[in-house]
């Protein structure tokens, strides 16, 4: 099983969106707030290069923002019959 965290600030409208993607497929991750410890932003910038959130790291590999079709992807969550056009 991967291990998938995502780091977050709350309030902010494309990480709710790939918390609750994760959350409506029952995938477990953990979640890191970078807006109150700064070891939590060093992390973030260490794993991704930047200080931009969503960031999402599945096994140690980071990807940052919020792309519906990658992150349906990388989490293994499509098939051949999904469109962009479905919620989750």
């Amino acid at each position: 099983m991967a291990v998938i965290k995502l780091f977050f600030r709350a309030g902010e409208p494309y990480c709710e969106m790939v918390r609750n993607l994760l959350t409506f497929h029952k995938i477990a991750f953990e979640m890191i707030e970078v807006s109150v410890s700064e070891e939590a932003q060093k992390a973030l910038v260490d794993i991704s290069g930047q200080a931009t959130v969503p960031v999402l790291v599945v096994d140690e590999r980071a990807y940052v923002g919020f792309d519906f079709v990658l992150l349906k992807q990388i989490l293994g969550l499509t098939n051949k019959d999904d469109s962009v056009e479905k919620v989750f």
